[in-house]
């Protein structure tokens, strides 16, 4: 691994196949098992939005020599049977992916178009290049990624950023990489399909989602029928719905819960394989 100098330590940071950050989700296949999988994690990811939640864990320094923060668990974990925990979630902005509509133009079991190119990875939308970001997580399975480097505390500056961080259990951009002694994966998924009509939307019970959607007129994509670009919340991106809490569920924005893969004793660092391939971004060089 590699070291992020934020200005006042240095820190090891999340990037999960950042080789792979194409913008385009998986086939449908894999959107089978990502629904069974929610199925199973969708009552507990809502309960961690809850403001009277017991979190599992907290912020620590990490017992990585020189990773910064990490996160250690409060309480043994016990996976039975598959009965993965979420342990916490992934906050930050997500960059939607290519439309599903024009990855797959007749159905997904048609051929993939090639009409259409993925720019939303050229910029992050915290101002910083993909290949130097080291807080973006690619999710693949739904398309498109988190940027959680505006919520480092380096950038986490104004009120809305601060607010994605009130959630305790919104931390999950600390957890430190391992190959050898990874405890956690992580699990995408779309808000829309976790939180249904059986949440109670109030705020004043719940807290504001760790996730919002990329607003910042960034080029989201190339039609190279025509050569024009779509920009996110610009022209042709009046689909994609933009809130700050649970009032108005942001229908079209993903996150992602990390979840134990086995046994975990309290006072346990977490810790998570990055799976990074070569060649590696820049602030992975050396790993």
């Amino acid at each position: 691994w590699s070291r992020i100098d934020n200005g006042s330590f240095f820190v090891f940071r999340i990037s999960y196949s950042l080789n792979n950050l194409s913008g385009r989700p998986l086939e449908a296949v894999h959107c089978i098992i990502l629904e069974t999988k929610m199925m199973r994690l969708s009552d507990q990811i809502c309960s961690l939005l809850r403001r009277s939640h017991r979190p599992l864990v907290k912020v620590i320094d990490s017992t990585i020599p020189g990773a910064g923060n990490g996160l250690t668990v409060l309480q043994d974990i016990s996976n039975k049977e598959g009965g993965d925990t979420v342990m916490c979630l992934y906050p930050g902005v997500y960059s939607p992916g290519l439309p599903l509509n024009l990855v797959y133009p007749s159905s997904l079991d048609g051929d993939i178009s090639s009409d259409f190119v993925y720019l939303g990875d050229q910029l992050t939308p915290s101002g910083l290049m993909a290949q130097a970001n080291a807080y973006i997580l690619n999710l693949q399975e739904t398309g498109g990624y988190l940027d959680g480097s505006c919520l480092s505390v380096k950038y986490a500056t104004n009120k809305k950023e601060i607010a994605l961080l009130e959630n305790p259990s919104s931390y999950g951009h600390y957890v430190n990489h391992s190959s050898t002694k990874a405890n956690v994966h992580f699990v995408a998924f779309r808000w829309k399909d976790v939180l249904g009509d059986g949440i109670q939307k109030n705020h004043e019970s719940h807290f504001d989602l760790p996730n919002t959607i990329r607003n910042d007129r960034a080029a989201w994509y190339l039609d190279q029928r025509d050569g024009s670009i779509v920009y996110y919340n610009g022209d042709g991106n009046n689909n994609l719905l933009v809130a700050g809490c649970l009032e108005q569920p942001q229908v079209n924005v993903c996150g992602a819960a990390i979840v134990s893969q086995r046994d975990i004793s309290a006072g346990e660092e977490l810790l998570m394989n990055y799976n990074l391939q070569s060649p590696f971004p820049l602030w992975a060089q050396g790993w």
